[in-house]
């Protein structure tokens, strides 16, 4: 860990402690982003592990690298780490979006179904 300083809202902050108050004070700052210079997509097949403590909470995720009719092999692909606050945060606004997007999601559902059938019909023949 560093132990550099970061100006953030005009104060000096040097523990991790500090800046989480700042940021969840209810003052308006600027915020400004910051767009990394290697961004690493990661494809997940499922969710392995939920671990939601009272302050820390972790997701492992799983992507299949080897499967048959009895067995499937799975690698831990990717876990995220983050504040159990963020990760409420996270959830209800997936939900929020889930919801909102209800009619779309299920019909791109119904056409992902009926294209894959197709293609398992098309294999029979």
């Amino acid at each position: 860990m560093t132990t550099a300083k970061k100006v953030v809202a005009k104060k000096v902050v040097t523990k991790n402690t500090d800046a989480k108050k700042i940021a969840s004070s209810p003052t308006k700052r600027t915020i400004k982003k910051v767009n990394a210079e290697q961004i690493q997509d990661v494809y997940i097949d499922g969710m392995a592990n939920l671990m939601a403590g009272p302050t820390i909470s972790k997701i492992s995720f799983y992507t299949i690298i080897d499967a048959s009719e009895t067995e499937e092999t799975r690698k831990i692909a990717l876990r995220l780490v983050m504040s159990t606050e963020v990760m409420i945060d996270m959830v209800s606004k997936l939900r929020a979006s889930m919801m909102k997007n209800e009619g779309a999601l299920n019909s791109a559902l119904d056409s992902h179904k009926n294209k894959t059938l197709a293609l398992v019909d098309k294999l029979k023949s």
